[in-house]
């Protein structure tokens, strides 16, 4: 009974909706991390973005009939180049993407910041960790296309985290040809791999029977299996570029998971480690050397 208990508990905190999310505005973080270190310089671009004159809250239907809501930034009148970003478990696309999406506006990129479904101001009740998450990243790239016309602009899919990982489980899908490649930091290999990591390095409990009992809770409220989706399976088959960054010291997603995302790959790919970065924060600990990787990758790829 107490597994089963404990099992629930997981079950609520990992997949069903959060009350609230409280932007990043209004939370000093710790001071030991990354975050606090930088406050300052994420304020400014977060202040700089909202001032951004060309944004609008846009929405998409999902496949199963929720409305999924997002945040567009539009550098000119006739838009060519799209980044759509997907956030990380318990977040929203603002929190995550506000800071790098100052850079690319900035440098006359179209930013899409998606809040994931059971996120920000999307409808939802579950997060499901990419498993149903992927087909909403298929919503998205079609909604750009048909308002902005498929011939005139090009796609890069970009995630951190649960968003990465969405992005690489999208790639078996029946992407548009405009999808020119996919940028993805710290993404996990499996949902089934990365609830055994949490349950067994972070919340030092057995894998069985608790995994299983999580995954029963899955599959009867949430209607998904966490055996259900692996990104080396869709990576595999994925023949454009894709670039990957993953802190050296993450650990929530272990760095090999995206050692051995990148082995898979079947295109061009590359992958960047910041040896001293924790989780989702790379670009945080060293900001020259992410944006230099960035610049090359967007350039060559869009």
């Amino acid at each position: 009974m107490i597994l089963f208990a404990v099992g629930a508990y997981f079950f609520k905190v990992a997949i069903c909706k959060a009350p609230h999310i409280a932007d990043v505005c209004d939370v000093m973080p710790d001071k030991t991390t990354a975050w606090y270190r930088n406050y300052d310089y994420i304020m400014d671009n977060i202040k700089a973005l909202n001032a951004h004159s060309r944004q609008e809250i846009v929405s998409v239907k999902s496949y199963d009939g929720l409305t999924l809501k997002g945040r567009l930034y539009l550098t000119s009148d006739n838009p060519e180049k799209f980044i759509i970003f997907f956030h990380g478990w318990h977040s929203t696309g603002f929190n995550d993407g506000a800071v790098i999406t100052r850079y690319y506006v900035d440098k006359g990129y179209n930013v899409l910041l998606v809040d994931q479904r059971a996120r920000g101001m999307s409808e939802g009740k579950y997060t499901c960790f990419g498993i149903k998450e992927r087909y909403d990243v298929l919503s998205w790239a079609n909604y750009l296309n048909e308002r902005f016309g498929k011939d005139k602009i090009r796609l890069i899919l970009e995630g951190i985290s649960m968003g990465a990982s969405s992005v690489m489980m999208a790639t078996s899908l029946d992407l548009p040809d405009n999808v020119v490649g996919l940028l993805v930091d710290c993404g996990f290999t499996s949902p089934y791999e990365q609830f055994k990591h949490i349950i067994t390095n972070s919340m030092h409990l057995p894998e069985f029977p608790l995994l299983n009992i999580f995954s029963l809770y899955c599959k009867i409220f949430a209607k998904f299996d966490i055996k259900a989706c692996d990104t080396r399976e869709h990576l595999a088959k994925w023949t454009k570029p894709i670039a990957m960054i993953h802190g050296g010291r993450d650990n929530f997603v272990p760095t090999d998971m995206s050692r051995q995302n990148l082995e898979v790959a079947a295109g061009e790919k590359e992958l960047l480690i910041i040896p001293e970065a924790s989780h989702g924060v790379a670009f945080l600990h060293d900001k020259e050397t992410v944006l230099r990787f960035l610049d090359q990758y967007l350039e060559r790829t869009l």
